[in-house]
């Protein structure tokens, strides 16, 4: 359920961020912040658990150096603060072993750590700074953060990774007229970008395996096949969120962006293919009607 009863808040919350803070158990630590994460529904939840101390409870289990703690603590942040200023003012505020609990995301963005943490701590920041607790020309946002979720969308890293880094890139960069500037001549962004819509799934090359070998497609192929698409749909998807982002207020990245190679003949295609999906919808409802 989206959300869960105040009273039921009120008492298990306590219990749990005890545990959290005080057993010395890793598997509970990273149980708990998982539960956490699944808690902050709505801004009412999440000022319940920060008012409960959980931002100084994830700072502890940001520390710990158990790498399954530290993604569930980043995932608990992540949601707390979302859109929620005052929670993430808490954020910005709270130390952790003598270190500002923004700086040790800016840690956590170093090309030593994990892709995985990389991101999801330029997620976190991205966030703490939309809620309004962070301006955008914190040094912390242009020139850690952002180069991050460009490095995210690169073409070394997973689908999976470019599609949602490419997302949080465009939600970062979506209300900021200089942060978009900043952005648009940020380490080639933007052909980044326009390769992400160039972005093709090996799913013909499943197919044609099966076909050339005169083998039946299995579940797990189709499963596979599936999953391809969703990533596909997600990658171009993210990019074309990220591109309006970045041209929501500036005329010269707009004009950037329409001479990019293969921008406007994808933005033409999918406008095609949206427009002979209705055409079809159309066809098939009484009077031409939904």
């Amino acid at each position: 359920k989206n959300e869960m009863p105040d009273d039921s808040l009120h008492s298990i919350i306590p219990h749990l961020l005890s545990l959290a803070a005080n057993n010395q158990s890793f598997v509970n630590k990273e149980c708990i912040a998982n539960i956490m994460a699944s808690c902050c529904q709505t801004q009412q939840q999440q000022n319940i658990l920060s008012n409960y101390g959980s931002i100084g409870i994830i700072g502890n289990l940001l520390v710990n150096n158990v790498l399954k703690v530290q993604m569930a603590a980043l995932n608990w942040l992540s949601q707390i603060c979302y859109q929620n200023e005052t929670v993430s003012a808490f954020a910005v505020n709270e130390y952790c072993e003598g270190r500002a609990l923004p700086d040790l995301l800016v840690l956590m963005m170093s090309q030593q750590m994990t892709i995985d943490m990389q991101l999801i701590a330029a997620k976190c920041m991205t966030y703490i700074y939309r809620s309004g607790a962070l301006n955008s020309d914190d040094k912390r946002i242009v020139y850690k953060t952002l180069p991050t979720l460009v490095r995210m969308c690169k073409k070394d890293k997973e689908p999976s990774v470019r599609a949602t880094g490419a997302d949080i890139l465009a939600y970062l960069t979506e209300i900021d007229t200089i942060l978009q500037q900043t952005a648009s001549i940020c380490d080639h962004l933007i052909p980044t970008l326009a390769e992400l819509l160039k972005y093709q799934s090996n799913c013909i090359s499943l197919l044609g395996y099966s076909d050339l070998n005169n083998q039946p497609i299995t579940a797990a192929t189709v499963k596979k096949l599936e999953q391809e698409v969703i990533t596909t749909q997600e990658i171009k998807q993210a990019a074309f969120k990220a591109f309006a982002s970045l041209g929501a207020n500036d005329e010269d990245i707009r004009k950037k962006i329409i001479e990019t190679d293969y921008i406007m003949d994808h933005i033409v295609s999918v406008c095609r293919v949206l427009y002979n999906n209705c055409g079809q919808h159309f066809k098939t409802t009484p009077f031409g009607f939904p």
